[in-house]
């Protein structure tokens, strides 16, 4: 788009950098959801002493 001049290249930077941060608290909620479950597994096991 941006070669064709349908987009400004500023514009589809903006969206570049808007997906990246969405793509960075994707991840981010996803490995709090993994330290979630391994604690839970953990403190049922009887490692964790809270």
């Amino acid at each position: 788009m941006v070669l064709n001049n349908e987009l400004d290249s500023k514009a589809a930077n903006t969206i570049i950098l808007a997906c990246n941060a969405i793509l960075g608290a994707i991840r981010t909620d996803e490995q709090e959801r993994r330290l979630c479950e391994l604690e839970k597994m953990l403190s049922d096991g009887g490692y964790l002493n809270e």
